[in-house]
């Protein structure tokens, strides 16, 4: 600002109609700078510059400092309020609060860093620097302190879980730390002495522990402590349990066409489940034992019928517990499937991929597709097409160019069941285009400006004989590009060309 001589830059293309933007580069940092713009209309028509507009150069000063330490490190993070420019890094520093020399990190690429092999039981100091460029860094940030030491665990993040008549599971909650272990002691409630589990570690949410060979119908409590380096932990009590083999909770059936989903809560580390299934209202069951997860998928089953299912545990010790109450489910009609958009999808001179989904569909589903150029009598049928769960492809080859032609598609949901065929969807081959240029002014991604009245290819040798726009963040493909005296393309934020890919 308040220098004499303007830098200009033209020939810039707007993004649309409304807005526009620039992004300026190797500017000077701590500056003030003005700008102005003005519209170019034509060749000798513009409108004047704008008022002045201005905006100062920072390298920014790094906030929202933040710490979680360990018995021996320390997890520091923090941010600068805008995206920093590329190439941007940061510089920490660190020391024992009270010592007049600090350790400094340069180069750091990240937000975030971790200390390791600090002193257990101290207290630290740090901050922390933005790099901008070689020559320009923002002040150093405020100073921040933490404290190493042992994360003490706390009664609420202490939980009794999947209880069976032989079994529990033990989770604990804790900031993870690689320099301590766990102790775990448990025991029937009103015994006398406890039993001792050592060296157990933890995730970097918490720990589990399996507990195993329990008496069944017993209640049981346990404690835990944390092994730091050089700081003892305490114990902190865990919630009771009482050994219980356990009726499975919340049963839940996701039924398809031909199949059915069966699902419940687990109920134990060292259970089975037995499930048994019938049609709504029949009078036997058909009974699936030994299952080891906690759900289990029906299949051959028919459609637009109802069945209903019960489930029950079967713990390591032998007991059974009820049958939950029995779930109702009603599997799906055996429908068409429905054309996703766009229903077909790279298209050529010679092949089309054509698109469906079908919701319901299982991995017994199978599909019959059916083409035919339009108006001709006979069909060409494709049968037992397999497909996934939901959204589904064939690319058809073989085509003639340029020509119309329509399709069809069936479900075949078993040897015994399927669908109409859908009503016919269109689509035409490309045409056999001699030369690819444009023929007026426009964006790339508009078929009426070229030639062959569709958007190149990486097969296409294309030669730009107008000005025309790659719009912000689009791919434009082609194999070669040639320009016309004085025309050119012009890039939006983000936009690419790629050649022969």
């Amino acid at each position: 600002m308040g220098t004499p001589n303007w830098i200009t830059l033209s020939g810039l293309v707007g993004e649309s109609y409304s807005s526009a933007n620039y992004t300026l580069t190797g500017l000077t940092n701590n500056t003030t700078y003005e700008w102005q713009f003005k519209n170019v209309c034509g060749a000798v028509e513009s409108s004047a510059y704008t008022y002045l507009s201005t905006f100062r150069t920072t390298c920014r000063i790094p906030t929202g400092l933040s710490n979680t330490p360990t018995s021996k490190g320390a997890t520091l993070s923090w941010y600068v309020s805008l995206t920093p420019d590329p190439g941007t890094t940061f510089t920490l520093q660190y020391r024992p609060v009270g010592n007049p020399t600090w350790t400094t990190v340069t180069s750091l690429t990240t937000s975030d860093y971790s200390l390791t092999g600090l002193t257990s039981g101290t207290t630290y100091e740090w901050h922390v620097l933005t790099k901008c460029t070689a020559n320009s860094a923002s002040d150093y940030s405020i100073t921040k302190t933490f404290t190493t030491g042992c994360n003490q665990l706390v009664a609420n993040n202490l939980k009794s879980l999947l209880v069976t008549s032989s079994s529990a599971q033990l989770v604990w909650t804790v900031v993870n730390d690689p320099n301590v272990n766990y102790y775990i002691i448990y025991r029937p409630v009103g015994e006398a002495n406890w039993i001792n589990l050592d060296g157990l570690t933890a995730s970097s949410t918490g720990g589990v522990y399996n507990l195993t060979g329990l008496t069944n119908n017993t209640s049981y409590e346990w404690q835990i402590a944390p092994l730091c380096p050089d700081q003892p932990g305490f114990y902190i009590a865990g919630p009771t349990f009482t050994t219980q083999c356990q009726t499975p909770l919340y049963p839940y059936a996701a039924s398809k066409t031909t199949s059915a989903l069966l699902s419940w809560n687990q109920m134990g580390v060292d259970v089975s489940y037995e499930v048994r299934y019938r049609l709504a209202g029949a009078a036997s069951w058909t009974t699936v034992s030994s299952i080891s997860t906690n759900s289990y998928s029906l299949t051959g089953l028919t459609g637009s019928t109802n069945y209903e299912y019960q489930v029950r545990t079967q713990c390591a010790t032998g007991d059974y517990t009820d049958f939950t109450s029995w779930v109702r489910f009603t599997t799906y009609s055996c429908d068409m499937p429905t054309s996703s958009y766009p229903s077909v999808t790279n298209l050529t001179t010679t092949s089309a991929t054509l698109n469906w989904s079908y919701f319901y569909a299982d991995a017994s589903t199978r599909y019959a597709i059916r083409y035919r150029v339009v108006g001709s009598p006979g069909w060409t049928t494709l049968t037992n097409i397999i497909g996934s769960s939901y959204s589904n492809s064939l690319n058809l080859t073989g085509l003639i160019p340029g020509t119309p032609y329509e399709w069809q598609i069936s479900t075949l949901c078993s040897p015994t069941a399927s669908s109409a065929f859908t009503a016919s969807n269109t689509f035409q081959t490309r045409i056999i285009c001699s030369g690819m240029y444009t023929i007026q002014t426009g964006a790339w991604n508009d078929p009426a400006i070229w030639s062959c009245n569709r958007i190149p290819t990486n097969t296409d040798v294309v030669q730009i004989k107008h000005i025309v726009l790659v719009p912000v963040s689009y791919i434009a493909n082609a194999q070669q590009v040639g320009f016309d005296t004085g025309q050119k393309l012009s890039f939006g934020t983000n936009a690419q060309l790629k050649l022969g890919f």
